[in-house]
């Protein structure tokens, strides 16, 4: 019998996990019971812990890999908050791609950057990204983020919307190059 991806009216994942290096994030999810770490990147595979999202000020994370919607990270730091996180934190996990953000340009508010077709320097530039004006925040005076999709090497993969005129353009995926994203939602990454 050929293999199918359907398993019991599930699609399984067929990508294999693609290689980041050091890609750092930062964790968006606002849940206060935390943000699931998994195990596979699958929905349904074993819960092997938390991190948490409103007790403290930032979550950040180093990726080492992405495969289908999901990132898995091999590190992460803490910047307290309010309340300690009185959880064990995982050292590694698959999390939801769509539940972690790196802002676009260097978190200072000097770097215009090109979003690219595809991670390399020499594809197709999709829109120039304008500076984001330092602080907290995640928008920049020309493009609306909407999620993380993945990474590849030193590139991430996001997706979002360019803002023509005052409206929004349709939703675009691309990749922002090595040195293109900051994975800081507080601070620059100079």
């Amino acid at each position: 019998m050929p293999f199918s991806p359907l398993f019991f009216g599930f699609l399984l994942s067929s990508a294999p996990p693609v290689g980041c290096h050091d890609v750092a994030v930062h964790v968006v999810d606002k849940d206060p019971a935390g943000l699931n770490v998994r195990a596979a990147p699958d929905r349904l595979a074993r819960v092997i812990g938390k991190l948490p999202t409103t007790a403290v000020l930032q979550v950040y994370l180093k990726l080492d890999s992405s495969s289908s919607g999901w990132v898995h990270f091999r590190s992460v730091s803490v910047e307290e908050g309010k309340m300690p996180w009185k959880h064990p934190l995982p050292k590694r996990g698959w999390i939801a791609a769509s539940m972690v953000y790196a802002s676009p340009g260097d978190g200072n508010g000097t770097k215009r950057v090109s979003l690219r077709l595809s991670p390399d320097s020499t594809s197709t530039n999709l829109g120039s990204i304008d500076p984001m004006p330092s602080g907290p925040q995640e928008e920049t005076p020309n493009f609306r983020p909407l999620r993380v999709w993945g990474c590849h090497g030193a590139w991430l993969q996001i997706e979002g919307s360019f803002l023509e005129g005052d409206s929004l353009r349709p939703p675009i995926k691309g990749w922002l190059a090595p040195g293109d994203h900051c994975g800081s939602s507080l601070t620059n990454c100079n």
